[in-house]
This record gives C-alpha cells, sequence and structure tokens, in this order.
C-alpha cells in the first residue's frame, strides 16, 4: 500500500522591516499595525509580540503577511540577522528627504547574506524635501537598479502619514512572495524560531516564535535550548488564543519551562533542535574571571533579546557577573555586593526592596532607557577605573614632606611641584 503523499501548502510570507535609525521604520509598521491587523481586538489596539499578521487585498482576494517588528539601532545588528534568517522578504526603508545612511548600507548587507527578495520603502513622502530621484541615484551607485530604470529593485514611495503609497507597498511585497513561490510542510514535525522572549508576573516566561514548518497546537510538548516544555496556550498580536499556528505565522507560547533565548530553535522533536548556549550561560562564563582594571557588572533587562543584543557590544573592560530579564530583585544587589559589582538595568524598574537593600549595602544602581547612554556609562566608568583622572581638571600637583598631629588632627606638610593648590579643591593621594 502506497504511503498518503504529505501535502505542501504555500507558506504565509515572514516580512522583516530594516533600515538606518529614524527613516520611519517603526512609524511604517504602526500604520500597518493599525489598518491592516486581521483581528482587532476591542478599541483597536494590538498587543506588542514582535510579530503580527496583516491583511493584504489581492483582487478580490484577502491574502497574509505576518511582518517581523524588528529593532533598528545598531546595537540591535544581531537581532536583525537573526530576523532576516526567519524572513522570506524584506522591505529596506530610506527617508526620501535625507536618503541612504551607513545603517541603511548595513541593512542591505544582511538582506544580500540572507538572499531573501527585498524591496525598496523610500518614506516621508508627505514632506517638502522629499527626494524620490536622490534616492534611487544612491540606490545605483550601490549597484541596486530600480526597475522604472531597467533593473529588477522595486522602489516604493510611502507616507506613513497620509497613508498614500502603502497599497501598492502591500501589492508588491505580495508579488514579491508569490514569484518566491513560497512553500511549508504544515504536516511536517514542527521547527519553529524564538524571536522575543520575557518574563511576565502574571503568566511567566511567554515567547514570540515564528513557524517555520509544521503546526503548533497547545498542549504539544516542545524542546527549546536544552529545555523541555509544554504548550499551554497559543496567542496572536491581539492577545487571543489560537488553536494552530501554521507555517509563516508568529503566536506568543505560554508554558516555557525556563526563558529560550532570541534564536532559538523550537520543535516538538528534540533531535532537530540543535542545543545552544543562552545568554545566561556564556555570561556566567564570563563572570568567572577577575580582573582588578575590569568593571563587575550585574546586567538586567526587560527582553532577552535585548539583553543577549546588549552582552555582544558591552565595552572592553567590563566583566559581566550576571544577567538576566525582568525588574532588579533583592537577588541581584547580593550578588553586586558579593562580586564587588553595580547594578545596571535597561528598560526595567527595581522593586522597593531591591531599592531599599542597595542604600543599605552601598550598592549603585544605574538605570537607562536609551542604549548609546548605557553605553557611554560603562566606557567612562571602565576609563576612570584605569585613570581615575582622566576626567577630571588637575589644578596642581604637591609633594609631602612631613605628617605630623596637632589637637588630635593629622596634617601633612607639602611642597607644589606643579600648578597650584587652591582651598577646598579635591585631593587625592597617589
Amino acid at each position: 500500500m502506497k504511503q498518503k503523499k504529505t501535502e505542501t501548502n504555500h507558506k504565509i510570507p515572514v516580512v522583516v522591516v530594516l533600515g538606518h535609525v529614524d527613516h520611519g521604520k517603526t512609524s511604517l509598521l504602526d500604520y500597518i499595525r493599525r489598518t491592516r491587523i486581521a483581528r482587532k481586538e476591542a478599541g483597536g489596539i494590538t498587543q506588542h509580540i514582535g510579530a503580527y499578521l496583516a491583511e493584504v487585498k489581492v483582487g478580490k482576494q484577502t491574502q497574509h503577511l505576518t511582518f517581523i517588528d524588528t529593532p533598528g539601532h545598531a546595537v540591535f545588528s544581531n537581532m536583525r540577522s537573526r530576523g532576516g534568517q526567519v524572513a522570506d522578504l524584506a522591505i529596506l526603508v530610506i527617508a526620501g528627504n535625507e536618503g541612504i545612511k551607513p545603517q541603511t548600507k548595513e541593512s542591505l548587507q544582511y538582506i544580500q547574506q540572507s538572499n531573501i527578495p527585498y524591496l525598496v520603502a523610500v518614506t516621508k513622502m508627505d514632506l517638502e524635501n522629499f527626494n524620490l530621484e536622490m534616492v534611487k541615484n544612491q540606490l545605483m551607485e550601490l549597484g541596486q537598479v530600480p526597475e522604472d530604470r531597467g533593473g529588477d529593485v522595486m522602489v516604493v514611495p510611502v507616507s506613513s502619514v497620509t497613508g498614500q503609497g502603502i497599497d501598492q507597498l502591500m501589492e508588491s511585497l505580495w508579488l514579491l512572495a508569490e514569484l518566491a513561490e513560497l512553500k511549508a510542510d504544515p504536516q511536517a514535525v514542527p521547527l519553529a524560531t524564538v524571536i522575543e522572549s520575557h518574563l511576565d508576573k502574571r503568566r511567566g516566561v511567554l515567547a514570540t516564535v515564528v513557524v517555520e514548518q509544521g503546526t503548533l497546537r497547545p498542549r504539544m510538548e516542545i524542546y527549546a535550548n536544552g529545555i523541555k516544555s509544554k504548550i499551554r496556550a497559543l496567542m496572536d498580536e491581539t492577545g487571543r488564543q489560537v488553536k494552530q499556528a501554521l507555517p509563516g505565522m508568529a503566536v506568543q507560547i505560554l508554558g516555557w519551562q525556563a526563558l529560550p533565548p532570541v534564536g532559538a530553535r523550537v520543535s516538538t522533536d528534540e533531535s532537530l533542535v540543535k542545543n545552544r548556549e543562552s545568554a545566561q550561560q556564556r555570561l556566567g562564563k564570563a563572570g568567572t574571571k577577575k580582573a582588578e582594571d575590569e568593571l563587575n557588572i550585574v546586567l538586567k533587562c526587560d527582553t532577552s533579546g535585548t539583553l543577549e543584543a546588549l552582552t555582544k557590544v558591552l565595552p572592553e573592560g567590563v566583566n559581566l557577573i550576571s544577567a538576566g530579564v525582568g525588574e532588579i530583585t533583592e537577588s541581584d544587589i547580593e550578588h553586586a555586593k558579593i562580586s564587588h559589582a553595580r547594578v545596571v538595568g535597561f528598560h526595567i524598574p527595581v522593586s522597593t526592596p531591591a531599592r531599599n537593600l542597595a542604600e543599605i549595602e552601598h550598592v549603585t544602581v544605574v538605570q537607562f532607557d536609551v542604549v548609546y547612554e548605557l553605553l557611554n556609562y560603562l566606557e567612562t566608568e571602565v576609563k576612570r577605573l584605569v585613570d581615575p583622572y582622566f576626567d577630571k581638571q588637575i589644578l596642581g600637583k604637591a609633594e609631602v614632606l612631613q605628617v605630623f598631629t596637632i589637637n588630635k588632627q593629622r596634617i601633612a606638610g607639602c611642597k607644589v611641584t606643579e600648578g597650584v593648590v587652591v582651598n577646598k579643591a579635591q585631593v587625592d593621594f597617589y
């Protein structure tokens, strides 16, 4: 008896949006999210899960595209490259009033390395200084020839303010998908990739995955990063529970036994999933070394994706004692105290007990919401550790000739050797 052939269906195209910072990636995604979400919850508000399913009208039919909402900052290049690994199509965003920038070229390299079809969205066409021809000329300088100049690169001008050009953008994306003939087997062993994960106070660990093949369903046992878990629920971008996730869909999984790192492979077959070291494991190894001229820190972030991205760009001289996701707790303060470290938080709060303990134990806790500020702070502190005077104005130097006591106070008799010594100035001995 012949075995029935497994049916192979067209896959829902997965789209990643890349480009230079402040060129309109977030505005474009927000506009698409507001106007094209397949199912809206009350008030039209969607949950931020790192990806969402959007509708596109093709003739009389309604098709779907999955958009991955990846960070645009240069620090998150690792996350963007991983986004390219699970993506089928890409949108390269270029602001029509500024043109191609360094991060635009970097994003184009990721797209070419991933070997995925892409189109160019020239944003901000509602501005007076919008210059489409300038962008096309710059693309040609990079060897990317627009269609209207004899090449094969689709260039679509859009405005995320007025919505102009969005319909053409969505239709062009679908055309790219059809030309790529994307297919996946919904009956195959499920295989997915984690694109975001975080710890929720009420529900525990949540992670968004993009399904590459097979179908994920509640109550399935899954493996990721060497840990076995059971799917308690699958949720879409509106927060509604779904019965299944087909190839190309992005869903949030509830039921993890541990926080899976961004980029982790997920499957019901353990043999298909290569065990990778988590960011926490790598950091644990890094934290075992000790040097006098290194800055010890305990790093806490809002999501595992942010955590992993930051760990790859920390300045030289920073020693990670430990790292994790979620608010800064008393255990972080205790760990920092033992390790003579300071606690650095990104986009996360400090619990009241932890703040009180930090004051008692004299542990430094700093919080940041901007990546540049966090990295600049660490660079400055490393320099200060190596050279305590690098950012100080030295007025003068003096040599201690004799130390004596008057009325129980120690007094140093000094000779000025350089500059001047003024009253109430800070004095360092070396």
